[in-house]
């Protein structure tokens, strides 16, 4: 068995392997956290958009809700 060694390219194709699978997984990320800042941004805008409607709402029911 201790005879029994891997060749330095396997190790070369392996470390290859393991980055390439590393980019991607940091690729998919990325697209989710941009994916999620624009999911925030456009909530954001939606509570914006609601707070200035009851504001300039006249009927005392709606702005006491």
């Amino acid at each position: 068995m201790k005879s029994l060694q891997p060749v330095p390219a396997l190790f070369k194709v392996a470390k290859a392997m393991l980055c390439d699978a590393w980019d991607m997984r940091l690729a998919e990320a990325q697209n989710t956290k941009s994916a999620l800042l624009k999911q925030l941004k456009e909530t954001e805008r939606q509570i914006e958009n609601l707070l200035d409607r009851i504001v300039d709402a006249a009927n005392p029911s709606v702005v006491g809700a």
